[in-house]
């Protein structure tokens, strides 16, 4: 049984594939298995991830008809059969020593879930997105990981930059939810740290995200109000769990909702929205319509102008009207 099963979900990424490979088995602690798990590819990710089999024995490749990275991960934690588990998306990469530093951490600590900064990449620019160190062992000083790995780093967007204890996830049955095209990393990252009883954040910048140019989602997504609502419904619920009061970490709780219900409302203007008119006012009332829509108007909320409109909307229920603006807005300017 291998330390670390590394769980890397491939779809079209043959430009990019062997870079994150090799940078894996580059890697100076050797105990540890790959899976790759192909979601269909239609180029020639597919060949790569043979070939990279063929050539060492640690790597393990499944080919899948395509169902999404949230199923492709689900799978992977299904197959995987090491002690704690790393995803790692097939167009980034790590540091060589990644698996010995985060190994050493969790001999130090005995810790359930590491965490480690970023290098984000885009074209030759490098940043490093940064985190506090800080370290839990009991609900208050939990309290203050997740201020710090959340509510001001954001780093629970991402499944990428952990290492995970993969008895908790599979006793606790913790999965990515294969409904939810966006906000599934969010919801997956929320319950593993409130089933985990040790853990840490180091300063040590370990994992390569890349940007790539031209790489904004065009796509069409029709359930954005339940994404919004459950990720909102869970936050407030960690907030309460833990006792975390701060005003600021509240508004910005009630801030991303209303940005979440606005995309949502927004996504039924598209041109790619393929619905009646009538469904797409009918979703836009959903949205007006919804008890958290009260968040928008607690606290010292700062939205933009055009935003500003929008809450208009939301408070005085004018459908028509946002469905107006938003789709000569869309006319004009997408």
């Amino acid at each position: 049984m291998a330390l670390i099963s590394v769980i890397i979900p491939v779809y079209n990424v043959e430009k990019y594939l062997s870079t994150c490979l090799d940078s894996v088995l580059a890697q100076t602690m050797i105990d540890f298995e790959v899976l790759l798990i192909n979601d269909g590819s239609t180029d020639g990710s597919k060949n790569i991830c043979d070939h990279y089999s063929n050539k060492d024995k640690r790597i393990k490749v499944y080919h899948k008809k395509n169902s999404g990275p949230s199923c492709a991960r689900n799978f992977g934690i299904q197959e995987a059969s090491g002690e704690y588990i790393m995803f790692i998306d097939a167009d980034d990469y790590i540091e060589q020593d990644t698996f010995k530093i985060v190994n050493l951490e969790v001999e130090r600590f005995g810790a359930d879930i590491v965490v480690f900064p970023m290098f984000e990449k885009k074209g030759e620019v490098i940043q490093i997105l940064n985190i506090a160190e800080c370290y839990f062992d009991d609900e208050e000083s939990k309290k203050n990981f997740l201020k710090e790995v959340w509510l001001k780093s954001d780093l629970l967007a991402s499944p990428v930059n952990k290492l995970y204890k993969a008895e908790i996830i599979k006793k606790n049955n913790i999965l990515f939810n294969e409904e939810f095209c966006i906000a599934e990393d969010y919801l997956f990252n929320m319950a593993y740290i409130d089933a985990a009883r040790k853990g840490l954040s180091i300063k040590t910048p370990l994992y390569y995200y890349v940007r790539h140019e031209n790489s904004i989602s065009t796509r069409v997504f029709y359930n954005k109000l339940d994404i919004a609502l459950t990720v909102y419904r869970e936050s407030l619920r960690l907030l309460s769990r833990y006792s975390i009061k701060e005003v600021e970490y509240i508004n910005k709780i009630h801030t991303e909702f209303a940005t979440g219900l606005i995309r949502a409302m927004y996504e039924a203007t598209r041109r790619g929205y393929k619905r009646s008119l009538f469904k797409k006012l009918k979703e836009i009332k959903k949205c007006m319509a919804s008890n958290e829509t009260r968040a928008l108007f607690t606290g010292s909320l700062d939205f933009s102008t055009f935003n500003n409109f929008v809450i208009f909307c939301l408070r005085y229920k004018q459908s028509f009207i946002f469905y107006l603006v938003f789709k000569l807005k869309n006319i004009f300017f997408e």
